[in-house]
């Protein structure tokens, strides 16, 4: 992996101002029209001239330099900064994996000016872009859409999924002599698809919905075993990635924390 790679400050600093809607430098119609002149030359040059660019996909997307995405960067198969008014490539280069870099076509206007600029992959939905004599800046991946809304639970029986099922018991606050997942904790209880089951009474569930693969968000109506009814609470079960852990939280106070029996 080339850490240290850099590539030259003009696509970069034109990238940024666009992005971060900032003006910097002046630009005068005379400027306009000499990109216009660029894009034209650039619009007859031959195949040998500018050789085809494929952009790996792991580039593609829409970006926000710093985060900011009001004005984004979009990154396609052939275009970084696709429908901005700007040079077209000219050509990549795969330094390493995850580091690209790129130039683009000659200003006419500025036959000096180095457009070289370099992309390279500094985590997930995380870029850095770098040109020369410049600072890196960082880019991070916008929401292609928003977050899909929570999906009521369809399943064979309905209720919790079966990832869930089984006896929990907590790690701590056991009555005096009592033991995790001993029977004797005074904290162990039973998931089921539509209820949990307690020593001392069960909970109906109702409104199961879908939050991930991992968490699950329902409404719980307890009744003792005398039949005495609660009031019905909002809780959320969350599984760890291994499915031993379970935590219980509640719209109000603090989570609790139960392993698997």
């Amino acid at each position: 992996m080339h850490k240290g790679l850099f590539v030259p400050l003009g696509v970069v600093a034109a990238l940024a101002l666009t992005a971060c809607g900032e003006s910097g430098a002046s630009a005068s119609d005379e400027t306009g029209e000499s990109m216009a002149d660029a894009l034209a030359v650039a619009d007859g040059q031959t195949l040998t001239e500018q050789p085809a660019v494929t952009i790996p996909a792991e580039f593609h997307g829409t970006w926000g330099f710093m985060g900011d995405c009001a004005n984004p960067i979009v990154i396609t198969a052939t275009e970084v900064g696709e429908g901005d008014d700007q040079p077209p490539l000219s050509k990549m280069e795969i330094l390493d994996d995850g580091v690209v870099e790129f130039d683009r076509v000659s200003n006419p206007e500025f036959p000096e000016a180095d457009y070289r600029f370099g992309l390279t992959v500094a985590g997930p939905d995380m870029l850095m872009m770098s040109s020369p004599g410049s600072s890196s800046l960082r880019m991070e991946r916008c929401a292609e859409a928003p977050a899909e809304p929570l999906q009521e639970v369809a399943q064979e029986g309905g209720g919790l999924p079966r990832s869930f099922h089984g006896e929990w018991d907590m790690t701590y606050g056991y009555e005096e002599g009592g033991e995790a997942c001993t029977g004797n904790s005074g904290n162990a209880f039973t998931i089921e698809a539509r209820r949990l089951v307690y020593p001392f009474g069960t909970a109906r569930l109702s409104d199961i919905t879908r939050v991930n693969d991992r968490e699950y968000r329902m409404s719980a109506l307890f009744v003792s075993d005398e039949g005495v009814e609660g009031t019905p609470t909002v809780t959320t079960y969350t599984l760890s990635s291994d499915g031993q852990q379970l935590t219980e939280s509640f719209e109000d106070g603090e989570p609790f924390v139960y392993i698997r029996c």
